[in-house]
């Protein structure tokens, strides 16, 4: 039920709580709980007047469905709301609890430990509905149960605006499947109830399936939330997540034929946009760490060092061209202080004159005629040249040589 976008798709959602549960199974598969013990409780149930009755002692409330809690990111943890009708107050709540029951049943050691989200009479709920519903200007991202005056709320309440949906689909299902047993009232009564339900449950899945539609169909077309969002932000009825009402007549699905996406769509769409994803991730890390095509072949480093000394001779033929004595552009005299003389600490920086030096006791090589400053400075060409040369056992062979030297790094 996951959308690429980090959300939830609530007509996924909805269809997977759904899935299987028809009308008899769900009349079968409630429990009471007195406020002591948890109990099956059947459809026939409600027209019981025995002192067996679990209805008839105690405070009975009668569960009827679980309904996981999405956190942040789309991620369930653990959260449920219970849903139940209490046969005392003859009211509909939503009873948000931590952690995971496996069953309804396993509610009554830990019920103290849940919290009443939300909480209204069953004529409400028809209210809320028909407010909502003929208002052209409602929006379900204030929240279809918790910004209505009809509703006790838990202060603080934050569900997405597709849950609130989600809550107000299942227990219109259950007053519909339970009419009969909840009230008594003569049978047009019971039917006309049922039937303004069915109507405004019917128009709450509408909303869930054109909502799942533009999403799913908008990362099958390439845009992220924030492209589409900004794309639709001048329509204010072009999302039925947040709008709701002129919805139907008025949003981008007017005059076209549409069906809500399948399990197997979105999860076909899932995955191309997983794929794409990935290649594009692929492309980027080819393209970081992948060297520049160029028309010449990269040079090894002997050549590159070759060329050092070639520029290095160069200089050094400079040199002998003006001797030190010979005439050239006057220059300011240069203003200095004289500092007492005193040993160069092995870790403080120092301006070091190359002099010349005697071979007597090894074989020169060509890496004595170069100046050490000259040397370094071909060093770090070469390195930002090759950038692989800056390992760690030449970092090794470096730091010997400073240490011989006399210096330290810190």
């Amino acid at each position: 039920v996951r959308h690429p976008w980090g959300i939830v798709d609530y007509h996924l959602y909805l269809a997977g709580i759904e899935t299987g549960r028809n009308n008899t199974l769900r009349s079968n598969s409630m429990m009471v709980f007195d406020g002591d013990e948890c109990r099956p409780f059947f459809f026939e149930d409600f027209f019981d007047d025995s002192t067996d009755n679990p209805c008839v002692f105690g405070k009975p409330k009668i569960l009827f469905c679980i309904l996981p809690i999405a956190n942040e990111g789309a991620v369930f943890k653990g959260r449920q709301y219970i849903l139940g009708f209490d046969t005392i107050e003859r009211t509909l709540f939503a009873r948000h609890f931590h952690w995971s029951p496996k069953t309804m049943g396993d509610v009554r050691a830990d019920w103290e430990e849940g919290v009443t989200v939300y909480s209204f009479t069953i004529p409400s709920l028809a209210t809320i509905l028909r407010r909502s519903f003929s208002e052209s200007d409602g929006r379900l991202n204030m929240g279809l149960l918790s910004c209505s005056p009809l509703c006790e709320t838990f202060e603080g309440v934050c569900d997405d605006p597709g849950m609130e949906i989600v809550l107000a689909v299942e227990f219109c299902q259950w007053v519909v499947d339970c009419a009969e047993g909840i009230f008594a009232m003569d049978e047009i009564a019971v039917a006309k109830l049922s039937y303004e339900l069915t109507y405004y449950m019917d128009q709450c899945r509408l909303v869930l399936q054109r909502a799942s539609y533009r999403a799913w169909f908008a990362v099958r077309d390439g845009l992220s939330m924030e492209a589409y969002s900004h794309k639709h932000s001048y329509n204010q009825y072009i999302n039925d997540l947040y709008t709701y009402g002129k919805s139907t007549d008025d949003g981008s699905l007017r005059n076209r034929e549409w069906q809500p996406p399948s399990v197997d769509t979105c999860n076909e769409i899932r995955e191309n946009h997983r794929n794409k994803s990935r290649e594009e991730t692929e492309k980027k890390l080819e393209d970081l760490f992948t060297l520049p095509n160029t028309d010449t072949p990269p040079e090894s480093p002997g050549k590159i060092f070759a060329r050092m000394l070639s520029k290095t001779d160069k200089s050094q033929a400079a040199v002998l061209l003006y001797p030190p004595g010979a005439p050239g552009t006057p220059s300011p005299p240069l203003q200095y202080r004289s500092v007492p003389q005193r040993p160069l600490s092995p870790c403080s920086p120092g301006i070091v004159t190359p002099v010349r030096e005697d071979f007597e006791d090894f074989e020169a090589t060509e890496y004595h005629k170069v100046p050490l400053s000259l040397l370094l400075i071909r060093t770090m060409d070469l390195i930002q040249a090759h950038p692989e040369l800056d390992k760690i056992e030449n970092r090794g062979r470096f730091g010997s040589l400073l240490t011989d030297i006399g210096v330290c790094v810190k």
